[in-house]
């Protein structure tokens, strides 16, 4: 409840990596709610997404690959960080929808990490398939990248 008061009443922006779309709507709306209770205009801060992504058509293979990036980035089990952090896997498509419900919860801006220790062959894949689903969900939704 105090993270999400001062984001309500300090920031301009909010960007959790919550593992359920659910849990973040309900997050987001009570941002909202605490931030016009503190005066503030509609639209003070915006909802942003810190979510990881292994994108493979073999969905094993890909939780396979998530599971070693995390593993080493870690030091823990997929099962472990899922519980506290946004992760997907599969194909495009999948990864796409995955991400749909964050969007539809309020999500404006993703910001999406590759679990992967060689991310170059999924490039291609989330360039042209992924991002156009998830733009196409709302015009002024936005998605970059990082890896680290």
């Amino acid at each position: 409840p105090k993270v999400l008061a001062r984001a309500a009443t300090r920031y301009d922006g909010w960007l959790p990596f919550l593992p359920d779309p659910d849990a973040y709507g309900r997050a987001r709306r009570r941002i909202a709610e605490l931030a016009e209770e503190a005066g503030r205009p509609a639209g003070a801060v915006t909802p942003a997404l810190y979510a990881t992504i292994t994108v493979n058509r073999d969905e094993r293979a890909a939780e396979a690959e998530l599971e070693h990036y995390i593993s080493h980035y870690y030091g823990r089990s997929l099962d472990q960080m899922r519980t506290i952090q946004a992760y997907a896997w599969g194909s495009a498509e999948k990864c796409a929808e995955w991400l749909g419900g964050y969007v539809r919860a309020g999500a404006r801006h993703l910001v999406l990490r590759i679990g992967s220790l060689d991310p170059e062959p999924q490039l291609k894949e989330i360039a042209e398939v992924l991002l156009p689903a998830v733009r196409a969900l709302g015009p002024s939704t936005t998605v970059g990248s990082a890896q680290s």
